[in-house]
């Protein structure tokens, strides 16, 4: 009986301590409503931070993180992760109150509002 109180005691204490060692998210903002959004390509300061800053995006803003090579879609609650090498960008839909907040973050080098160009009257 006492070998199973100190499992349980034991069991406790990890559990308490598993739940107090997960980061504390801080959302930049509330979410804009879909119909202000518009699309954005995050940059982001380094590899180091991109993991937390997506689940940020995941947990803030219920957006659903994919790869580049997922294919294209107008669902404005995927982000693409466009990020290749050193250079960590996504893309996605976000009011315009949400990107402002995103650009003050201070893992957050740029924000940008995507649109289309062309070079040679050629659409890229």
């Amino acid at each position: 009986m006492a070998y199973f109180s100190k499992t349980i005691v034991i069991f406790i204490i990890c559990l308490i301590t598993l739940v107090k060692s997960q980061p504390v998210i801080y959302c930049p903002s509330t979410p804009d409503s879909l119909e202000t959004q518009q699309k954005y390509i995050v940059q982001l300061t380094s590899p180091d931070v991109k993991k937390y800053h997506f689940e940020m995006l995941e947990y803030c803003y219920s957006k659903t993180i994919v790869d580049n090579s997922y294919p294209p879609t107008d669902d404005q609650n995927i982000v693409r992760d466009n990020s290749f090498g050193t250079f960590i960008c996504y893309s996605g839909w976000f009011g315009p109150n949400d990107a402002d907040a995103l650009s003050q973050r201070s893992d957050v080098q740029n924000v940008e509002s995507d649109s289309t160009y062309s070079t040679n009257d050629k659409k890229l």
